[in-house]
């Protein structure tokens, strides 16, 4: 990993049952029901809100920093969901390029009673965990939230629940369609995408590489149509070892209703 900024190594760790605050950035905690109700999922959402000139690091960081993580530890008879990852930007963190988040996100998690969840107050616990850059420096964060529900006959709107609600739409969904396929030679990847028909337009999306070490991170991936396919060539990422065996990509805009992750893996040999 190449790392050229200077490094501030501080961390920080915080408790609270709505909010935290941890180096350059705030999380709170929020559900969209204060009330559950057996086998009834409940929409939950962390939100980290970040300070003016700093930023925090998708999934795939790029060429630096560190990707964001969101942990849930759910009382017994709950099933906790995959955390919603969304759709970032791109940034430039001295000279090197990243993807991540800018002033506020919301990380969606839904929890599920099933069964054996016990009636009255259910208490979570959440751990967030991240890296905060900006030109000069870097810090390391991280925050502890507790959330409380209360099992009731009718749903009670919690606080932020209509933009825990909104939350989902900015998580990426996967696509049956266009089909991803993925060539590559003389230290470039040729990338295609095929469909006879799409309701939204590839070659006005925003695209970001999901899968870390394979798309060059500083190369915006733009797709131009012919007919019915759609393709892109961009640098291979200079950390890549051996063939390319699998690319997710991340797109959003372009007439999509929400973003969608296209996958490719390469066949396996018979």
């Amino acid at each position: 990993m190449r790392f050229q900024i200077a490094c501030l190594v501080v961390g920080f760790a915080a408790l609270a049952n709505g909010a935290a605050k941890a180096s350059h950035a705030q999380a709170g905690w929020f559900a969209a029901s204060s009330t559950w109700q057996p086998g009834k999922p409940v929409v939950t959402a962390v939100r980290v809100t970040i300070e003016d000139g700093w930023h925090i690091y998708w999934s795939n960081p790029g060429e630096s920093g560190i990707a964001t993580t969101i942990s849930v530890i759910a009382p017994k008879g709950w099933k906790v969901g995959e955390v919603g990852i969304p759709v970032p930007v791109r940034f430039k963190t001295g000279e090197l390029a990243g993807f991540g988040y800018e002033k506020e996100v919301w990380f969606p998690v839904t929890l599920t009673p099933g069964p054996g969840a016990q009636e009255g107050v259910a208490d979570f616990e959440a751990k967030a965990k991240w890296l905060t850059c900006n030109e000069s420096a870097c810090v390391p964060g991280e925050a502890k939230m507790t959330l409380s529900l209360v099992s009731g006959a009718d749903p009670a709107a919690g606080k932020e629940a209509a933009a825990v609600t909104k939350s989902l739409e900015n998580i990426p969904v996967p696509a049956k369609t266009p089909v991803l396929s993925v060539a590559e030679a003389d230290g470039k990847l040729t990338l295609t995408l095929t469909a006879k028909s799409l309701s939204w337009k590839p070659e006005q999306s925003r695209w970001f590489p999901a899968t870390q070490n394979v798309v060059d991170s500083a190369a915006e991936i733009r797709f131009t149509r012919s007919d019915d396919v759609w393709s892109a060539t961009v640098p291979k990422n200079e950390y890549a070892e051996g063939p390319v065996e699998e690319l997710a990509l991340v797109a959003a805009g372009g007439g999509l209703k929400r973003p969608v992750t296209l996958s490719w893996k390469r066949p396996a040999k018979r």
